[in-house]
């Protein structure tokens, strides 16, 4: 039953260390599930998939893993670095990507119909007709020449929030304050559902959306938060992205520097038992 495995997950065993994806999932589980963590690492996603890794030199991240079974996280390559036969780019030939904002039609896009309050907006996207993998998304290789992408979260963590930084693409997200209006307001969805927050805890708020990678400060590059979709569609048109790209880009490199610093340091000292060098990863 769930709660013998709970007990036995959260036994003390010194020489386990329980290596998460998330502060967030970190708290989820002491706080909902009631599972003390003795010994307990973060490591997050890179964002390269198999050949975009390879491309820069980092084998890392060979498999892209997400919170959600639905989403685009699967990450086989072509031998030339290009796009993989199931991820042919589904924009049609002639698109001028440079001038328009990304919208996925995932659960929260559709339920706000955003790509058609963009439109109507004057701000130029462009949303495949599908969210499958099959023919739906591109893989990250065929976002890249967008001008950005807009998303609503709908979990704590998506590799694709990291691809869509190493791919360069800056992100357009809704501010805490109105990502949780909206949740209240039944608009949106987001996993955990908020009453699985009211079992013995608090419901989900500002400080709980901290933990999660799309508010976590430490990814503040990544990330444009709007209040409205009136004051989405200004920053959209106002964003000094020459700026932004830089900012974006110092971070992509010392979030992959640290990343396979953290990795390297968990396969020295908990896999080959050796002390940790000197090296140190911010």
């Amino acid at each position: 039953c769930d709660a013998e495995y709970y007990k036995q997950f959260s036994a003390p065993r010194s020489a386990v260390t329980v290596i998460s994806s998330s502060p967030f999932e970190i708290e989820y589980v002491r706080s909902l599930r009631k599972v003390d963590l003795a010994n307990v690492a973060v490591v997050r996603p890179i964002g390269f998939g198999a050949n975009a890794g390879a491309a820069a030199g980092h084998d890392d991240d060979h498999h892209s893993h997400d919170n959600d079974d639905d989403d685009h996280d699967d990450d086989d390559g072509s031998a030339d670095g290009g796009l993989a036969d199931e991820y042919l780019d589904p924009a049609p030939a002639g698109l001028d990507k440079t001038t328009r904002f990304y919208v996925m039609p995932m659960v929260n896009e559709v339920q706000l119909n955003l790509a058609e309050q963009l439109t109507q907006r004057g701000v130029p996207v462009w949303t495949p007709p599908s969210a499958s993998v099959d023919g739906g998304w591109g893989g990250p290789d065929a976002l890249r020449g967008f001008r950005g992408v807009v998303h609503v979260p709908y979990a704590p963590l998506t590799f694709a929030a990291f691809e869509h930084a190493q791919a360069g693409l800056l992100t357009f997200i809704p501010s805490p304050s109105l990502l949780l209006a909206w949740l209240q307001q039944r608009k949106i969805s987001f996993k955990p559902q908020s009453s699985d927050f009211g079992v013995g805890t608090s419901p989900i708020n500002e400080e709980m959306l901290g933990l999660t990678e799309f508010y976590d400060r430490g990814n503040a590059p990544l990330f444009v938060h709007f209040d409205s979709l009136d004051d989405l569609a200004s920053k959209i048109r106002n964003t000094d992205y020459q700026a932004r790209a830089a900012s974006l880009a110092r971070w992509a490199e010392a979030h992959t520097n640290s990343t396979l610093w953290r990795w390297r340091a968990i396969d020295q000292t908990l896999v080959r038992g050796q002390p940790l060098s000197q090296q140190n990863g911010s």
